[in-house]
């Protein structure tokens, strides 16, 4: 369409709105406007003329405000002290604080991530090119979050010129959707199934029923396109604008501000956002029942609608998507942990690719496929290993490549004990040359229980170097204890809370390997620390300490806000609260771990703000 013909168009169709042609689009939310969906309605603020990274945090700024956002590191004194709304559960976790008034913690402006996109279209009838999807950032610990999702003019750039590759496909596959269309070909030629192709068009492409208002105004919009540039050209213009509407780029319509979300779209919202948080696509055609039925509002089928999504391989995808990034293993091809190999020369690049596969196997088989509950994903000597794995587990490689299929083996005589005992995740928590007890406690302490710690003095780096080394061999709990007796007491008081978690996983070395000594002396895995429960814990061995840290019900419960910030795309808010809250206390050690995952979407108490 020419410039010339769209303003003409726009002059007909929206009266004062400015309509800037699609060739330089300026402006995302004159787009956002001639697809019914104003400024206001996106982000509650006025109109902006330009969508860059300043607007993006513009709108980040005025999400936190809305939600506030509860951090949950933040200390157990701090929170009683300050009133700030989170509380440390019985069980230790940091869990928010139930809130009887929750804060707006309805939907974000979340928009759709390249792989969401990309299968959006492809339910359309499209075959789209993602490969030039301008990159997001990453916000937070998972890659979904709405903070690191923002719009550039690279994206609205993007998204015209892939609509309108896509759009002809999508006609066509909307032609065979659309009755008066199928009984005839020539019928599109008549106003009345123009009108009726705007609906079908409208309820496809925004994943929901339209409303009469909209049917109305986007019909007319079709019809102003065929009186400029003839039907079949105005098809295929009118679905490439659909494209690129908010409401297809984005995952639900946000309610403005006093806005009462009717029933049936408060039901599509949910099924939009359950299917991208569970498949990464857009609702099925079950899933669109349940919601047009009603029972996605109900408790037993939004259960039904999650076990089944979970248990499809788009979801079985996803959950193991989840689980990489939460165990800190999702590595790029290519930016694999790298050893030192004067140190570990039967390390490799391709043999850490094994170790990841190992994990996303127990995943599929363990906790997919029979259900292992969190104890049993923390504790269990089963594994995934393909033949070269097996065989450096052991202590040699034999000779055989990394690679291929791999096969169920017990692991407990080669030093496996759980998922923080798998070379994937004991390698990415070391350095080049060596262990980092240091990190792997923070880690299992912060990350594995949502026990945090309190913040470091300003001049902790001076601190931690010990000013009197031991002579000679040293492992790493000599040089701690050596640590203990000459640095500052506040230092050594905080750091005996902590690292005895890392110095519990010594057996297992930077290279994955299970070893019973360091260098030419024998490893001490023993130690004393105060445990999530609140009492002290005493290990003789690591394996003891993972047998308890596996039947802590806080590894349970902070596994679910994980999950929490996986599915809704930010730490715990106020509005969830209540619901994290009760779901916390329903969790523990022996929940099977994929009903820790699903618990932040598979209870209707999440979306009761929206």
């Amino acid at each position: 369409m020419t410039r010339m013909k769209r303003s003409h168009l726009a002059m007909h169709t929206h009266g004062a709105l400015t309509f800037l042609p699609l060739a330089a689009l300026g402006s995302w939310f004159a787009l956002a406007a001639l697809n019914g969906c104003s400024a206001e309605s996106l982000s509650g603020t006025t109109p902006m003329t330009k969508v860059d990274t300043s607007t993006a945090r513009a709108l980040e700024r005025k999400d936190s405000l809305n939600k506030k956002e509860i951090d949950p590191k933040v200390s157990s004194a701090s929170a009683r002290g300050t009133g700030t709304e989170a509380l440390t559960g019985s069980k230790g976790t940091v869990l928010p604080r139930c809130n009887a008034k929750p804060s707006n913690a309805g939907p974000k402006i979340w928009r759709l991530t390249p792989t969401q996109w990309a299968a959006s279209l492809r339910a359309l009838g499209a075959n789209p090119d993602a490969a030039g999807f301008p990159p997001d950032s990453k916000a937070g610990r998972f890659d979904n979050n709405p903070s690191g999702l923002i719009l550039r003019n690279a994206h609205a750039a993007f998204f015209e010129a892939q609509s309108t590759l896509a759009a002809p496909a999508v006609v066509t596959a909307l032609r065979a959707s659309t009755a008066c269309a199928k009984q005839s070909p020539q019928a599109l030629s008549t106003e009345e199934c123009r009108a009726e192709f705007s609906r079908v068009a409208l309820e496809a492409i925004f994943r929901r029923p339209p409303e009469a208002e909209e049917v109305s105004r986007h019909a007319a919009t079709l019809e102003k396109l065929v009186d400029i540039e003839g039907k079949d050209a105005a098809l295929n213009d009118f679905v490439a604008l659909l494209l690129r509407s908010p409401h297809f780029l984005f995952r639900t319509h946000a309610p403005q501000d006093g806005e009462t979300q009717s029933p049936v779209r408060k039901a599509y919202a949910i099924a939009s956002h359950l299917s991208y948080s569970l498949t990464d696509a857009p609702p099925d055609a079950e899933l669109k029942q349940a919601a047009r039925s009603g029972a996605l509002l109900t408790r037993e089928g939004l259960a039904r609608e999650t076990g089944r999504l979970v248990k499809s391989e788009a979801g079985k995808a996803k959950f193991i998507d989840f689980a990489k990034q939460w165990l800190l293993i999702s590595h790029k091809p290519g930016f694999e942990p790298e050893r030192d190999s004067a140190v570990f020369a039967d390390y490799s690049a391709a043999l850490y690719r094994d170790m990841v596969l190992e994990t996303e196997e127990f995943l599929r088989q363990e906790v997919l496929g029979s259900g292992a509950s969190v104890r049993a994903a923390f504790s269990s000597t089963q594994g995934q290993v393909t033949g070269a794995l097996s065989a450096y587990y052991d202590g040699n490689r034999k000779g055989i490549s990394p690679g291929g299929t791999t096969s169920k083996v017990d692991l407990s005589e080669r030093g496996r004990f759980g998922l923080l005992t798998h070379g994937s995740v004991l390698v990415a928590l070391s350095q080049r040359g060596m262990t980092h007890a240091l990190h792997r406690a923070n880690t299992v302490r912060s990350h594995f229980l949502c026990y945090p710690l309190p913040g470091p003095p300003s001049d902790a780096l001076a601190q931690v170097k010990d000013k009197n080394p031991p002579a000679g061999p040293t492992t790493e709990k000599m040089r701690f204890e050596s640590f203990l007796k000459t640095a500052r007491s506040d230092c050594a008081s905080c750091h005996a809370t902590f690292v005895p978690y890392g110095l519990a996983l010594e057996n297992w070395g930077a290279d994955g390997r299970f070893r019973q000594r360091d260098g030419t002396l024998d490893i001490d895995s023993s130690g004393t620390l105060p445990a999530p429960h609140g009492a002290s814990v005493t290990f003789k061995t690591g394996f003891d300490f993972l047998t308890q840290l596996a039947s802590w019900d806080a590894t349970a419960h902070c596994t679910m806000l994980h999950a929490h910030e996986f599915h809704w795309g930010s730490k715990a808010t106020a509005g969830h609260s209540c619901a994290l809250e009760a779901q916390g206390k329903a969790s523990s050690a022996d929940t099977p771990l994929i009903d820790v995952y699903l618990a932040p979407v598979a209870d209707p108490a999440f979306f009761d703000a929206w």
